[in-house]
């Protein structure tokens, strides 16, 4: 990688979406319901409060080669003369680097 051990990340910190970042407890639903309901289907936004516990965060390979190209940002390959994406079918000099953040989780039912 080009880099990436020595860039520098922020923080984020921040409120939850809501009204004043406060939470209503009975609005809050389970994972069930924001199925059944089809939440995040349609074309409108759609905002919900959820509780869980992280259970586990995975910590390797949490940065990928992407295509600097926005729309696109599919991860690229590294060949003699720089960084090429399949899906643009173009070369680039330097890749742009995306991070990927996967964890499991527990919910409450």
């Amino acid at each position: 990688m080009d880099g990436g051990s020595q860039t520098s990340f922020s923080s984020y910190t921040g409120t939850s979406a809501g009204s004043g970042g406060t939470i209503n407890r009975n609005e809050m639903q389970v994972i069930h319901q924001v199925k059944e309901a089809q939440l995040g289907m349609s074309d409108k936004a759609d905002f919900f409060s959820l509780r869980a516990f992280i259970m586990h965060i995975k910590t390797d390979k949490i940065l990928y080669p992407a295509c600097p190209t926005q729309p696109c940002n599919k991860k690229v390959t590294e060949t003699h003369d720089g960084w090429r994406c399949e899906n643009c079918e173009r070369s680039y000099e330097k890749p742009e680097y995306r991070s990927v953040h996967l964890a499991a989780r527990c919910l409450s039912t």
